[in-house]
C-alpha cells in the first residue's frame, strides 16, 4: 500500500471516529448526568473509546507526514536507485527490480553489490 494511500485512509478514519464522537457528545449532554445512570456510563465509555482511537490514528498519521516520507523511503520494486560508492564516489542509477539485494533497504543503508559497497542517496 503506496504511503499517500496510508494517509488518507487515516484521514478518513479519523473524520468518522470525530463524527461518531460528536453524536455521542450530543447524546450525553440529553442524558443525565449521574454515576448510577448506566446509560450516561455506557456513552461515556464509548467517547473514551472513540477518543483513544483519535489519539492513535493521529500519531500513525504523524508517521506518515510528508517530510517523514522522504527521509524513510523504502526501496520497492518499480523504484530507480541512485547508489554512491563509498570508495571512490562514483554515482551509479539501478532499477531495483534487478537487484534483490535493494528491496527493503532505506536511504542511508550500504549494499554490497558487485564486490563493492555503495551507499543509497536517493530512491525515485
Amino acid at each position: 500500500m503506496n504511503a499517500y494511500k496510508v494517509r488518507s485512509t487515516l484521514i478518513n478514519l479519523i473524520k468518522n471516529e470525530q463524527t461518531k464522537l460528536n453524536t455521542i457528545e450530543s447524546k450525553l449532554k440529553k442524558a443525565n448526568p449521574s454515576f448510577s445512570n448506566p446509560i450516561f456510563l455506557k456513552l461515556l465509555s464509548q467517547a473514551s473509546l472513540h477518543n483513544n482511537n483519535i489519539s492513535t490514528y493521529k500519531t500513525h498519521l504523524k508517521k506518515f507526514s510528508k517530510r517523514s516520507l522522504v527521509k524513510r523511503a523504502i526501496v520497492q520494486a518499480g523504484s530507480q536507485v541512485k547508489l554512491v560508492s563509498t570508495k571512490i564516489g562514483a554515482t551509479i542509477w539501478v532499477d531495483a527490480t534487478n537487484y534483490a539485494e535493494l528491496l527493503g533497504k532505506q536511504l542511508g543503508d550500504t549494499v554490497l553489490m558487485h564486490n563493492s559497497t555503495f551507499k543509497i542517496a536517493g530512491i525515485y
